[in-house]
């Protein structure tokens, strides 16, 4: 018998291990553009904070950049995603997002952003990042945590 899924939620068990991490980002909808601040990202969604409601269902674009330096960030991460809910805190709406589909490249991306998340990213004293090491995410693919 396979088991239940409900929005890559396996009997009550998320699909994807999520990075609790908080990056500035910006949020397009057909309501706007707002600043957003994840909560949390995965290979499957994210859970971040604006200052408007959004609907569920509603489809979103949200651009990501890591920090990796006092004057220095990535390129923006741009994913596509649909509301799965909305949430009222103190300060906004919590949303909780389900990305789309992706090609090939944009998954690739994501991989090598989430592999920074896992490992963190390394400053050298000069601000500039370190160099990427494809082996050590390969290593971290074959421990099954990409897979």
């Amino acid at each position: 018998m396979s088991a239940q899924h409900d929005d890559e939620i396996e009997l009550g068990r998320r699909v994807h291990e999520r990075f609790g991490v908080e990056i500035d980002s910006t949020v397009t909808s057909a309501a706007g553009i707002f600043r957003a601040i994840t909560r949390d990202v995965s290979r499957g969604g994210a859970c971040f904070e604006v200052i408007e409601p959004m609907a569920v269902g509603s489809s979103f674009d949200i651009a990501l950049s890591l920090v990796l330096g006092a004057n220095s960030m990535s390129e923006p991460l741009k994913l596509a995603g649909k509301v799965v809910w909305c949430t009222p805190t103190d300060t906004g709406f919590q949303i909780g997002a389900a990305f789309s589909p992706m090609g090939a490249d944009t998954r690739e991306y994501l991989q090598m952003f989430l592999n920074f998340l896992a490992k963190g990213v390394g400053i050298e004293e000069d601000g500039e990042a370190s160099e990427y090491d494809e082996e050590e995410d390969d290593e971290l693919e074959k421990k099954g945590l990409f897979a």
